[in-house]
C-alpha cells in the first residue's frame, strides 16, 4: 500500500465542508435581507404604553357594554354606512362618528372619514380606498360623554 496516495485522495474533504457552510451563510443571507426589507407586522403604535394602559381599555370595555348600544357598518358601491340603536333598540341619534379604515396587512393606506346622520339612527360617508380588498373599519361614536365603538372587517371591491 503507498501511504502518500491517501492525502491526495481525501484533499477535497476540508473543500466540501467550506463549501457546504458557503452554502448554508448564503442561505441565511438571503432570508435576513427579504426579512429586513418586507414589511414588519407591526400594527399598533405605541404598544408599550397601549399594554400598560390595558386595565382602562377594560374599564372602556364594560362602560361600552353597559350602554346596551348595537350597530352594523355597511359597505357599498364606495359608500360606508352604519346602523346605529340604543339599548331599548331606538334609532340613536344626535351622535358624532368617525370611521378609520386599516388595511390589515400593509402600512401606509389607512383612511379616516367623519360620517354624516342621514336620519334615523343612520349615518353615511362616501369614501375612496386606494386599493380593494380586505379592511378593517373602527367606527366611534360620541353622544355626550358616552363613546362607543364598532369594529368589523369589510371587503371592497370596484
Amino acid at each position: 500500500m503507498n501511504a502518500t496516495a491517501a492525502p491526495s485522495r481525501s484533499r477535497w474533504i476540508p473543500w466540501a465542508f467550506v463549501g457546504g457552510f458557503a452554502v448554508v451563510f448564503a442561505a441565511n443571507g438571503i432570508m435576513v435581507t427579504f426579512a429586513m426589507s418586507s414589511w414588519t407586522g407591526l400594527d399598533t403604535r405605541d404598544a408599550y404604553r397601549k399594554g400598560l394602559a390595558y386595565n382602562s381599555t377594560l374599564a372602556a370595555e364594560r362602560r361600552q357594554a353597559a350602554l346596551g348600544w348595537h350597530g352594523t357598518a355597511d359597505w357599498r358601491d364606495g359608500r360606508l354606512t352604519v346602523e346605529m340603536a340604543d339599548d331599548r333598540g331606538e334609532p340613536l341619534t344626535a351622535a358624532t362618528m368617525r370611521a378609520d379604515f386599516i388595511r390589515p396587512t400593509a402600512e401606509g393606506h389607512d383612511v379616516s372619514v367623519a360620517l354624516a346622520e342621514i336620519g334615523g339612527g343612520r349615518y353615511a360617508a362616501p369614501i375612496a380606498l386606494p386599493l380593494d380588498g380586505l379592511w378593517d373599519v373602527r367606527v366611534t361614536v360620541r353622544r355626550s360623554a358616552d363613546t362607543f365603538q364598532i369594529n368589523q372587517r369589510l371587503m371592497a371591491g370596484r
